[in-house]
């Protein structure tokens, strides 16, 4: 060989060993990540066991994440079993499975989540389709486990595998939502409408029951009035009629004089009597 060829391999043999002594020739894979070597755009290794691994210096090694990681979806909307719209936010829990199959279709995160959002997502309206309201809202087990075995196999053709998902919350759209919350307070208005009637039904029961219990009570003590005042006329009669009865001259005196006040109580009073009226024997005075 000549001096030329001589040179040119010490030097590749120079850069190499500079190169390897530089770290070209290792390389090192976390527990939590995959790599792969290229070079010039083949594909040389897909190394998934962590520790130190050796490489062609001029080789490429790009390494990817491979613990589980979490994508959530706002709300969106969808229609149930029973035509009713309804905003639908979940989250999903993935990992890449296949290294090699996830850099060939999507490489990188943001275009992977992509995938299972469009997937998921199409998947979780299926399932909200065929399932009412109530159930979407309740009790939504179902639905998360239908959608959750549906999309595992379609994100599987990008490397990818589902851990878990969850729908996370529900919401009705919003020009919806202002028309249930009218109708509630359509149903508490007439709810208390009732209220206060029923109130108002019970006041004019129980006033009325008063009323009665008030007549009654009223009743008996009258009664029981005039049969004391009866009792005590009786009794007043029954005195006077025994005093009466010793001297009737005497009774008589009183029994005039009682007309004489009656007749007399006011003060202008004026009395025309005869002469020979019983009414004059005592108001002339005692005969002489």
């Amino acid at each position: 060989m000549s001096r030329l060829t001589w040179a040119a391999i010490a030097f590749i043999g120079a850069a190499a060993a500079l190169a390897c002594a530089g770290g070209g020739c290792v390389y090192v894979v976390d527990q939590r990540e995959a790599a792969i070597v290229t070079l010039f755009g083949e594909v040389k290794e897909v190394a998934t066991e962590p520790g130190l691994h050796f490489k062609n210096p001029l080789a490429g090694v790009t390494t990817y994440r491979t613990w589980i990681q979490e994508y959530n979806k706002e709300p969106s909307n969808t229609v149930t079993n029973d035509k009713k719209n309804i905003l639908v936010g979940f989250y999903v829990k993935y990992r890449i499975t296949d290294v090699l199959k996830y850099a060939q279709t999507v490489q990188t995160k943001g275009e992977a989540e992509k995938r299972i959002d469009d997937v998921v997502y199409s998947a979780l309206k299926t399932g909200v389709s065929r399932s009412n309201f109530d159930e979407v809202v309740v009790n939504r087990s179902g639905i998360e486990k239908s959608t959750l075995e549906s999309s595992q196999l379609q994100v599987g053709q990008y490397g990818i595998g589902l851990v878990d998902f969850r729908v996370k919350r529900t919401d009705l759209p919003p020009q919806i939502l202002d028309s249930v919350y009218q109708r509630m307070r359509e149903e508490r208005r007439q709810k208390a409408q009732m209220d206060r009637s029923e109130g108002e039904k019970l006041k004019q029961i129980m006033v009325a029951e008063a009323d009665k219990q008030q007549t009654r009570i009223v009743s008996e003590a009258y009664l029981q009035k005039q049969q004391l005042m009866g009792d005590g006329d009786r009794e007043s009669l029954r005195i006077l009629t025994e005093a009466y009865g010793r001297d009737v001259e005497f009774a008589m005196y009183l029994r005039t004089l009682d007309l004489y006040r009656d007749a007399l109580k006011k003060e202008d009073t004026q009395l025309i009597l005869s002469t020979k009226s019983e009414l004059m024997k005592h108001l002339a005075g005692p005969p002489k």
